[in-house]
């Protein structure tokens, strides 16, 4: 059983990282053989053969009481945890534990997508902790004192057509936070003097004073602002465009919209922030320490110099079945009393 969380469908239909990994690990894993079910909001869709758990309508907001919701869910899903031989818990404050306080022998494994808000570990002995990078494993393991696994997030690069011709637009791609930076990305790329395209949720945020500040910086056609798209336009923008900028300075988990410009074909020019440096290898883009080396990167045409099919093939690191197969041998070890 997989448990998502209470505020965004599974898949998301526009923005939604955490959803879309949850989504495609159950497909993958469905794909191994495994009898999979996924406690998520009513509007998710799940493909034929994986179960829907309905844990009620979906809460799309940041202003609001995230403890209190994730409690309503774990009410919904509570009754079916027994009936599971591993739990896999996706969600922020971690429920499914409190279920194993009144029966340790359930077995859960919890993956966590940002940065904690605990204080203290899970109270047991092995809380079977999972980072989606080096970096949020070993942070974990520090702030805990627990013993923390990585497993790569990963894409159903079925899903992102590859595209062999370079764009002549920039792309900054992501949610309209402050701690993503997107006006950095703004001005690297006037700076470069190059056009950019402004994409990503601006609905499920927590300051939309900030996004109001993004949109007026966005004047004219070298700068559009288009805002948060289905998944199948978000590729279409993705795809055409020259390269993507991540401007990211809050210690980025992971980097999804890095890993899905990559499956395009696309380059990756990034901060040295967080995870970023483990997932955009010097084959497929550019790791900077600030927003003017980026500058110099594009002004000099150094993107241009990247190949889209070693983009791909970078990605190629960063599957769907690569990521399924890593966490069905982490079910089988918990299984065999091999936990951590």
């Amino acid at each position: 059983m997989i448990v998502s969380n209470p505020f965004i469908p599974v898949p998301p239909p526009t923005y939604g990282g955490l959803e879309r990994v949850v989504f495609d690990l159950a497909v993958g894993l469905h794909e191994l053989g495994l009898d999979v079910a996924v406690a998520c909001p009513s509007e998710s869709k799940l493909p034929r053969g994986v179960e829907h758990i309905n844990i009620g309508p979906s809460k799309y907001s940041v202003q609001q009481n995230w403890i209190e919701a994730e409690k309503e869910a774990y009410e919904h899903y509570r009754p079916r945890l027994g009936d599971f031989g591993i739990i896999h818990d996706h969600s922020w404050y971690g429920w499914p534990y409190i279920a194993k306080m009144e029966n340790p022998s359930l077995s859960i494994l919890h993956t966590h997508h940002g940065h904690l808000n605990w204080k203290t570990p899970p109270p047991f002995r092995y809380p079977n902790l999972v980072g989606i990078s080096q970096y949020m494993a070993a942070t974990y393991n520090t702030q805990l004192g627990v013993a923390t696994r990585c497993v790569y997030n990963g894409v159903a690069l079925e899903d992102y057509p590859f595209n062999e011709s370079q764009g002549t637009r920039l792309i900054c791609l992501g949610r309209m936070a402050k701690f993503k930076q997107p006006h950095v990305a703004l001005d690297v790329a006037k700076r470069a003097g190059i056009p950019i395209d402004v994409v990503g949720g601006d609905r499920f945020v927590d300051d939309f004073e900030y996004v109001k500040r993004v949109k007026e910086m966005c004047e004219d056609n070298r700068a559009r602002y288009v805002g948060e798209v289905t998944h199948e336009v978000k590729l279409e923008y993705l795809r055409n465009s020259r390269a993507l900028l991540v401007c990211s300075r809050m210690g980025e988990p992971f980097g999804l919209v890095a890993v899905e410009a990559l499956s395009c074909g696309r380059p990756v020019i990034c901060l040295n922030d967080g995870a970023l440096g483990e997932i955009v290898a010097p084959s497929a883009g550019f790791v900077c320490q600030t927003p003017d080396e980026m500058v110099t990167i594009l002004k000099s045409g150094q993107d241009r110099l990247i190949k889209p099919e070693d983009c791909r093939r970078r990605a190629e690191q960063f599957s769907k079945q690569k990521m399924s197969q890593e966490y069905e041998k982490l079910y089988k070890d918990i299984l065999r009393g091999d936990e951590w």
